[in-house]
């Protein structure tokens, strides 16, 4: 019975320190990228006129727009699952790719009119190369998950 309780007792000191340093992990993946997302919006407002820079914005506007209304939520469901996810890996991956492709068609043929509601057509062309960004993403290995489940925030 004592060693039980001290087995348990142990089992929840490594799971915390796990806990601990995947937080700490996660905390300076995210400074990390907010500050390499800072700086290069410091040369793009170095290098590009700010009409030019206020373009940029109407595109990267659509790209997150789009991205963050259309999340599948594979991903997150993967990871909560207690059972083996292998066998849903595939799937998970194939609506990834196709969510991108469909992304990619949406912002490609539609850029023209979200440039027309900003009144600006000059803004189409950057929304067109943007969309390609979505095609890209989408062959992202879908493994990274296993990362994310057992808490190894360091090797993403």
């Amino acid at each position: 019975m004592v060693s039980t309780i001290n087995r348990n007792k142990s089992s929840n000191n490594h799971l915390s320190g796990r806990v601990i340093r995947s937080g700490v992990w996660v905390f300076a993946l995210r400074i990390t990228e907010r500050l390499l997302y800072f700086f290069r919006l410091i040369i793009l407002a170095r290098i590009l006129a700010p009409s030019d820079f206020g373009l940029f914005g109407i595109a990267l506007l659509t790209m997150m727009t789009l991205e963050n209304f259309s999340q599948t939520g594979f991903e997150s469901a993967l990871i909560q699952k207690k059972e083996a996810v292998n066998q849903y890996l595939d799937t998970a991956w194939t609506v990834g790719v196709i969510r991108s492709i469909f992304l990619f068609l949406a912002m490609f043929f539609f850029g023209p009119y979200v440039a027309a509601f900003f009144e600006t057509t000059q803004a189409t062309p950057i929304i067109r190369v943007l969309a390609f960004s979505f095609l890209i993403k989408s062959f992202r290995n879908i493994g990274v998950v296993f990362f994310n489940k057992d808490l190894e925030f360091k090797k993403q």
